[in-house]
């Protein structure tokens, strides 16, 4: 817990800046200007009468009432069990408890905890007090101006916060990166560990990600987070896709297929479509056609339509090209189109419109790959990747761009793409 003291004191002093009242307006009748200095900067613990007439004078009304407060710091903590336990309908209602309480809350010396509440719950509903993005990241940021006022435990979950608003909202990684390694360096648990690992593997830092994701695989395990076990097992196994270490992602898979018995979450869908893609990425088409039908065929079932939609049509259209299907691939290409126009309206990453023209391209008007135009939508293709989406998007794209200059005789460029993409990760195939 937090320095209750200092916690008050950064309150009263807020409360009354914002009022445009001095010290001298404040303390009037109530205690000398050199003791509501000492309480404004939490260097004395003030009686409730004197701290009660403080608030009276600013119009915050603080609650009275014996173990309200500490039953709502019990709240928070079921809050965040439900968080991290990924538990919608418990942290729905944690969520809803503690709004109840708002102004108490404000006001008091949970004030930070409850600010840091509502981050983490705006962070998964995607909104934070406001739909307005901008105002969801200015909230956020905001929490630093609260550092010098926080418990270690607070100023971590502050900088994990952030860092997953930077990861999932905004795609910048290496601010991600940043902000995990300030948490880590308060607390390295499975949690903190898993994000790390996440991160590097959006960097394209596989060996890390891999090394990280077995040590947050353990310690969360032991911490009791199975599925946040289960989800790590799918960055580490898609970490050695990337790195064409197939052997070893089979069994990352099979892992956390065996560990989603224990759960009431299916999985089949993206694990079968993540192996599909491994293998289309070293142009096995046939083992990556059985895994992305098994995929689509869950799609199908769940009658669902988004970006897994997407990019799973998208795949299942390259392996019709690759294969020589071309009617095939029009014909993914054609659902492909489809798939677009039912959420080009929702928050799309702009690689996705081009990757559909370069479809378009070489499926339905039957352009060669090392065509000119098809070339020149594959290197705004590649660079669009880099970003607005993972490393792993940046490589594959940067697979077809490099057969393509190939085929063009462009020997130069193509080793610049090879250098860009394949250099860094370099990592033996051997377990």
């Amino acid at each position: 817990m937090i320095n209750q003291s200092m916690m008050m004191g950064m309150l009263i002093k807020k409360y009354r800046i914002e009022q445009n009242m001095s010290q001298e307006g404040l303390c009037q009748g109530i205690c000398a200007v050199s003791y509501l200095s000492k309480i404004e900067k939490g260097s004395v613990t003030c009686s409730e009468e004197i701290l009660h007439q403080l608030m009276d004078v600013l119009g915050i009304d603080l609650t009275r009432e014996p173990g309200v407060l500490e039953e709502l710091e019990e709240v928070i903590k079921k809050f965040y069990r439900s968080y991290f336990l990924y538990n919608g309908e418990d942290m729905d209602h944690w969520m809803a408890r503690l709004n109840e309480s708002n102004e108490q809350l404000q006001h008091s010396f949970l004030a930070i905890d409850y600010m840091l509440v509502q981050g983490f719950y705006g962070l998964i509903k995607g909104r934070f007090g406001s739909g307005d993005p901008g105002e969801f990241q200015k909230k956020i940021y905001g929490l630093l101006d609260y550092e010098p006022y926080m418990s270690p435990k607070q100023t971590h979950l502050t900088h994990y916060l952030i860092g997953n608003f930077e990861m999932m909202h905004r795609s910048d990684f290496e601010k991600a990166f940043s902000q995990f390694q300030r948490a880590a360096r308060i607390k390295r648990d499975g949690i903190t560990l898993e994000s790390l690992s996440s991160v590097h593997y959006n960097l394209g830092n596989y060996p890390e990600s891999i090394r990280l994701g077995d040590l947050a695989y353990q310690q969360l395990m032991e911490e009791g987070y199975l599925e946040r076990a289960i989800g790590i097992c799918f960055v580490i196994a898609a970490a050695y896709a990337n790195v064409r270490d197939i052997d070893n992602m089979l069994t990352y898979y099979q892992r956390l297929l065996t560990l989603g018995e224990k759960t009431t979450n299916t999985r089949e869908a993206p694990v079968h479509y993540n192996i599909g893609s491994a293998y289309l990425a070293i142009r096995n088409f046939e083992q990556a056609k059985i895994h992305l039908d098994k995929s689509y065929t869950y799609h199908e079932k769940e009658d669902a339509v988004g970006f897994d939609k997407f990019y799973l049509v998208q795949k299942l259209a390259l392996v019709a090209y690759g294969q020589g299907d071309y009617h095939g691939a029009a014909s993914y290409t054609k659902e492909l189109q489809e798939i677009f126009e039912t959420i080009k309206d929702q928050r799309l990453e702009p690689s996705m419109k081009t990757c559909l023209d370069w479809l378009e391209s070489i499926c339905i008007k039957k352009q060669y790959l090392e065509s000119d135009s098809s070339l020149e939508i594959l290197r705004k293709l590649y660079k669009q990747a880099a970003k607005d989406s993972h490393h792993g998007f940046r490589t594959f794209y940067g697979d077809y761009l490099i057969e393509a200059l190939k085929a063009r005789n462009k020997y130069k460029e193509a080793l610049k793409i090879t250098e860009e993409i394949f250099v860094k990760w370099k990592l033996s195939s051997k377990p």
